[in-house]
């Protein structure tokens, strides 16, 4: 849907479409990086949060249906162990989201690992996101963060400390 206002001025956004449709009100456009990457932030968060979905099989394997609103969020990741393959699996299912929900960055550039220490529970798993930014005029900058994932209740967190905003 194309958005019927103003023209925008170089150097602007228009703000995601979630926070458009839930503000309330008549967003304008923005023009700084902090609020940007905030946005995108509270997207992964929302992408991370969002775990009871169909499953590919229950949507028939049909791709636009699959990244349709019906497939957004990960599978439900509680009660999983850490396993190796559960991890690169968790992992595979976040950056596919990230890609497909998240347009404001760059696909080819999503990069999403488990960063579990050596002290940390096996009921949680540590996952860092890094990604450059595709919306101008901040292509040449990067959103990373990192979000603890709560293997027991399900509950994704995101890990102020691993934020480079």
């Amino acid at each position: 849907m194309a958005d019927t206002g103003s023209p925008r001025k170089s150097g602007t956004y228009l703000p995601g479409v979630f926070l458009r449709l839930t503000s309330g009100e008549r967003l304008q456009d923005l023009s700084d990086l902090k609020h940007l990457k905030q946005e995108i932030l509270d997207n992964i968060s929302l992408i991370l949060n969002s775990c009871s979905r169909p499953g590919p099989d229950e949507l028939g394997n049909d791709p636009y249906i699959i990244y349709s609103v019906l497939g957004f969020g990960i599978g439900n990741f509680c009660g999983r162990q850490s396993s190796e393959e559960t991890v690169i699996g968790i992992c595979r299912q976040i950056r596919e989201q990230i890609i497909h929900f998240e347009p404001r960055l760059d696909p080819k550039s999503v990069l999403v690992e488990a960063k579990n220490s050596d002290g940390q529970r096996r009921n949680s798993l540590t996952v860092s996101v890094s990604a450059r930014i595709s919306q101008n005029p901040f292509s040449a900058d990067e959103v990373n963060c990192r979000f603890v994932l709560d293997l027991e209740t399900g509950i994704p967190r995101l890990d102020q400390a691993g934020c480079r905003t």
